[in-house]
């Protein structure tokens, strides 16, 4: 049920990626629809659905930062009125307001129809954003270059300014060079994940840390509360984690490849996004896949996001080859079944 054609499986198997197994469960990844229609909107690095007619994807070029909407029938890039570059993530509540971040420190806020950038005290790239309420957010980042001055950077923003937190050096994580998202269920229950397997709980009071076993980069991570959490990572083989309000659980994907997006609508279930188009549905208690598919191409999605109405867009582009041949996106979606 997995739809690989015969020579695909044979390429993919050479990439380490799954081949094609039956299901016993009947889920949709098949329907995957790309969005784009022939649009070449640079790399989309994240997106954000508040509904099926408006959802946001972000991304660019290294050096040029966009933002597209999704009106329920076609992207369109927004007149942000700034230069500035790559954008990385986005994060949205029910008010109209809005948050991205991206390279060389950039944060970008939406409010009262417009877009303003906010300084922040780092010149480092952030790849995360996320926050109990506009006035109390949490970005993380860094460039992954080993030296003294440029260690992973977690900012916090309470409603007037952005502010770097310093880590406790107690903390092995202070050896962390990149942090790479920040989820939580609410300001005194929050995690931040990075290179290394490092992943980092803060408890409104202060940070600790939670040895998973693994030494493969966390990239991304998402839960529904404080009892249903995922996350994924690694580069070359994928790995997947999840709390359930009493203990991790670890999983290592191989020879799944490397995983960047998660998402999660059901507490039963776990949709995770990553590298040469893959797409998987794992079950929340064993991490067990449940259903597993890559898509027709040697792009990479990097971010996954589901709208109210239970529509799944997956975002990413030719991220590994670092733009060669131009900066080239790809958005694909479907309609999530009960229990997904």
């Amino acid at each position: 049920m997995r739809g690989h054609s015969s020579a695909l499986c044979l390429l993919l198997s050479a990439l380490c990626v799954s081949s094609g197994c039956p299901s016993e469960v009947a889920y949709a990844p098949l329907n995957w629809t790309d969005t784009l229609g022939g649009s070449e909107p640079g790399w989309l690095m994240n997106v954000h659905a508040r509904a099926y007619d408006e959802r946001y994807a972000l991304g660019g070029s290294l050096e040029s930062g966009a933002i597209w909407r999704f009106d329920g029938e076609a992207w369109t890039p927004l007149e942000l009125g700034l230069e500035l570059p790559l954008l990385n993530w986005i994060h949205a509540d029910a008010s109209e307001t809005l948050v991205a971040v991206g390279r060389g420190g950039s944060a970008l806020h939406f409010a009262e129809g417009a877009w303003r950038l906010r300084e922040t005290p780092t010149e480092q790239t952030l790849w995360g954003v996320w926050g109990s309420s506009m006035d109390a957010l949490w970005a993380v980042g860094g460039d992954a270059i080993a030296s003294e001055e440029r260690r992973g950077v977690v900012l916090r923003w309470e409603g007037q300014a952005w502010t770097r937190m310093e880590l406790p050096e107690t903390l092995n994580a202070g050896e962390i060079y990149a942090w790479f998202k920040v989820w939580g269920s609410g300001p005194q229950d929050v995690y931040i994940v990075g290179q290394r397997g490092a992943l980092l709980h803060w408890n409104g009071v202060e940070w600790d840390e939670i040895p998973l076993g693994t030494t493969k980069d966390l990239i991304a991570l998402w839960g529904l509360d404080a009892d249903h959490v995922a996350l994924v990572g690694g580069r070359n083989n994928g790995v997947v984690a999840r709390w359930d309000g009493a203990s991790w659980l670890l999983r290592d994907m191989s020879p799944m490849p490397g995983l960047n997006g998660v998402w999660m609508r059901d507490a039963s279930s776990i949709h995770v996004a990553g590298n040469y188009g893959t797409l998987a549905v794992l079950d929340f208690e064993t991490l067990e896949t449940v259903e597993e598919l890559s898509l027709e191409t040697m792009d990479d999605l990097h971010a996954l996001h589901g709208s109210p109405e239970g529509v799944l867009t997956a975002v990413g582009g030719n991220l590994l080859s670092q733009g060669s041949g131009g900066f080239r996106g790809i958005a694909y979606h479907r309609a999530l079944v009960e229990g997904e």
